[in-house]
C-alpha cells in the first residue's frame, strides 16, 4: 500500500489489508479518506487499474479486521440457536453482520422463527459473549500495518457498530494497541444516528480527525 503522511509518501513495508476508496463528503471519486474493512477486498480485484492516490487518513472497522471477534460472535450465536435446534448459517451471519445488537437479534428471531424475543437472544448470547470477547485475539497483520501508518504520521481511526461496554470487553488484552488510534466511534455514540450499513458510524468517525480529512477538491488544490 502506498500513501503519504504529511506530505511524504509511505512506502510499504510489508503485510496488506483490504482498502475500499469512498465518495461523498471526504472525497468525490478520491480517496481523502480510506474506510478498511473486512467486506473490501472484492475492491482489490480492480486495484490495478486504479492510480494510487495520496492517503491522509485511514479508518479501521473493528469486527473482523482488527479483532478476531466474527468468529466468537458465531460460536455465541450458533450455541444459543442449538438450544431452540435452530442453526445459525453463513447466509444469516452474512447479513446481520455490522449491524447493531438489537437490530441483528430481531433478524435473527424472525428468520429462524425462534421461540423467544430479540431481548431475550441478546441477554444468552451475552453470557457466552462475556467469556469469550476478553480473549479476542487480534487479526494476523493489523498491529504491523497501524503501526507502520503511525510511524509515517498518517492519523488513524475505528468505527465500530459495537457498544461501548462491549468495545471495552473486546479490547481488554490489547489497550496498548488501541491507543494508537486518534479516536473510536462506537455504536452507541449519540453522534451516530443510523447503524451499518448507513455510512452515519464512518462519516462522524471522519469528522472527529484534528483536523478532519479536506474534501478531494481542496486536495487538489493543495498539490
Amino acid at each position: 500500500m502506498t500513501g503519504r503522511g504529511k506530505g511524504r509518501d509511505v512506502p510499504s513495508e510489508g503485510g496488506g489489508a483490504a482498502g475500499a476508496r469512498r465518495s461523498g463528503p471526504l472525497g468525490s471519486g478520491h480517496s481523502a479518506a480510506w474506510l478498511i474493512g473486512p467486506h473490501a477486498a472484492g475492491n482489490m480485484a480492480t486495484a490495478g487499474c486504479l492510480r494510487y492516490r495520496p492517503v491522509t487518513h485511514v479508518i479501521f472497522d473493528m469486527d473482523g479486521l482488527l479483532l478476531d471477534t466474527e468468529r466468537l460472535y458465531t460460536i455465541a450465536f450458533d450455541e444459543v440457536c442449538s438450544r431452540y435446534n435452530k442453526n445459525f448459517t453463513w447466509d444469516l451471519k452474512g447479513t446481520i453482520m455490522g449491524m447493531q445488537v438489537l437490530d441483528a437479534a430481531k433478524i435473527i428471531c424472525e428468520t429462524l422463527e425462534l421461540p423467544i424475543s430479540p431481548k431475550e437472544l441478546i441477554e444468552e448470547t451475552s453470557v457466552i459473549q462475556d467469556r469469550l470477547f476478553p480473549c479476542a485475539e487480534l487479526m494476523p497483520g493489523v498491529e504491523k500495518l497501524v503501526c507502520h501508518l503511525t510511524k509515517h504520521c498518517v492519523p488513524t481511526a475505528v468505527g465500530t457498530s459495537s457498544m461501548r461496554p462491549l468495545f471495552d470487553l473486546k479490547t481488554t488484552r490489547h489497550k496498548k494497541f488501541f491507543s494508537l488510534f486518534h479516536h473510536v466511534v462506537c455504536g452507541d455514540d449519540p453522534k451516530v444516528m443510523k447503524s451499518k450499513p448507513a455510512p452515519d458510524n464512518f462519516l462522524v468517525c471522519a469528522e472527529r480527525f484534528e483536523p478532519p480529512p479536506c474534501s478531494a477538491d481542496e486536495h487538489q488544490r493543495r498539490q
